[in-house]
């Protein structure tokens, strides 16, 4: 039964300007009666997304400075041409578009020194370094490549039981994210790249593109199961989320520790590419815009839109942000392996 006219105004008479305000925006996108609609069948349901309340910040461009960047690879080009061999390949782009341009222009300066020095063995050999850096430090993070059935889950390096279970007591069995119980524990880290082998791959492109004292901080994290192999390196995600993650279909940006200790972080929607990083040998230097294409970044600097919610209905977006909290400080989330993620 509808409610009497003069309850319907003693109500709207409770409310202030700003509430007013909002209850018109509602009526003219013609949102309030199907909202009406939904109260009088499952008026549980309103409850459930007024309380789900998300918090967000403003979200950077898809890869910052990225006339700087391009700048830097013409650099590049220009002072490579006489390299017997002057491919840049995806993976060195791809670190390009990520690392700090400080570093970034200490490299190539040096790079330009060698050229004008006319040393073009250095020349070669710098290139030639960075391109097998980059390879080999993307590579330490992914699962061997097989031409033959994908390897047994019980063939890949797992986390001990006692984390996992820890992982799940202090997330209380709930996602993150999506506030569903029941999740899996996904590795910020993959336990692939904390082999000694992979941490000195990806010690070495740290160096070269991130600078010494970062690459000796980060690698000696992924280096130490004791944290590696702990709820530090685990996130609590629903079943679907965890394999977008893995698949890097979803990214979280660490934005700050609390007072508290815990870990806000930001979420993403990341762009997909129209093709696999090819590790091999190219017969000529793609254009930039091919490479941009290839590679998902648009120049209006937009992150991509995904369909994942939370138990409320509401969509997970870019910008968003949560706190990953535990009441033991050593079982929250690693804001470093969060930053090397």
């Amino acid at each position: 039964m509808d409610p009497p006219p003069d309850k319907i105004r003693e109500l709207i008479s409770r409310l202030n300007e700003d509430q007013l305000q909002q209850l018109w925006k509602l009526h003219e996108g013609q949102i309030l009666g199907p909202l009406l609609d939904i109260t009088k069948k499952a008026c549980e349901n309103i409850s459930l997304l007024v309380m789900d309340r998300l918090d967000s910040e403003p979200v950077q461009d898809y890869v910052t400075e990225l006339e700087t960047r391009h700048r830097i690879l013409q650099r590049i080009q220009r002072n490579t041409m006489k390299c017997s061999d002057d491919e840049i390949n995806m993976a060195l782009f791809a670190v390009i578009m990520v690392a700090p341009v400080n570093i970034l222009e200490s490299r190539v300066a040096a790079l330009e020194d060698s050229n004008r020095r006319n040393d073009q063995a250095e020349v070669d050999e710098m290139l030639a370094r960075w391109r097998s850096a980059c390879i080999n430090g993307i590579q330490a993070f992914m699962p061997p490549q097989s031409t033959s059935l994908p390897r047994r889950l019980t063939d890949l390096p797992q986390a001990s039981s006692d984390a996992v279970n820890l992982c799940k007591e202090r997330d209380s069995n709930v996602c993150h994210f999506t506030g569903m119980y029941d999740p899996q524990a996904a590795y910020i880290i993959p336990l692939e790249a904390t082999k000694s082998a992979a941490v000195s791959r990806i010690a070495d492109m740290l160096e070269i593109f991130w600078g010494v004292g970062t690459a000796a901080r980060l690698s000696a994290l992924i280096g130490d199961p004791r944290i590696t192999n702990s709820p530090q390196n685990m996130l609590s995600m629903n079943h679907q989320l965890h394999d977008w993650f893995d698949g890097c279909k979803i990214a979280l940006k660490p934005l700050r520790k609390t007072d508290e200790g815990y870990v806000q972080v930001q979420f993403h929607w990341l762009r997909q590419g129209k093709c696999v990083p090819h590790f091999t040998t190219a017969t000529y230097y793609p254009p930039f815009e091919m490479l941009m294409e290839n590679s998902g970044i648009l120049k209006d600097g937009s992150w991509d839109i995904g369909t994942a919610h939370r138990r409320s209905g509401l969509r997970l977006e870019t910008g968003q942000t949560f706190i990953l909290r535990s009441d033991v400080l050593n079982h929250i989330p690693s804001f470093e392996l969060l930053e090397l993620s």
